[in-house]
């Protein structure tokens, strides 16, 4: 289980706020809970979010280190001006402990909806 908590550090209100989980090991996709509740986030306001995943008898491997288990949150969420966005976060668990991989931030522009996500410097 994990938990991923979510701030609004902006000045506006986070509208359509979705939280995606995807979990791997050794790269390969173990798990995808899609978004189950949207929700508003207000400025400093902080929502928090539960994914569940059972990593069952690979426990042992992956606290040895021999099987690698890679964490990915997306929160998609729109602003008042209608533009929406999607953070992304990656974390690899090492050493007992989720650490952060890298994260990103990019908006997603209409006209590249179906060629997929577009960053915007």
């Amino acid at each position: 289980m994990f938990a991923v908590g979510t701030k609004n550090f902006g000045t506006l209100i986070a509208t359509q706020v979705t939280v995606i989980g995807e979990v791997f090991i050794d790269g390969a996709i173990q798990m995808m809970e899609p978004p189950n509740e949207v929700v508003e986030v207000f400025p400093a306001q902080k929502h928090e979010h539960i994914i569940r995943f059972a990593v069952g008898d690979r426990r042992s491997e992956l606290f040895a280190g021999s099987r690698a288990l890679t964490v990915k949150i997306k929160i998609a969420y729109s602003g008042e001006s209608g533009k929406k966005f999607e953070f992304i976060a990656e974390t690899k668990y090492v050493g007992g402990f989720l650490q952060l991989a890298r994260t990103g931030t990019i908006e997603l522009l209409e006209s590249h909806v179906l060629a997929g996500p577009s960053l915007v410097e």
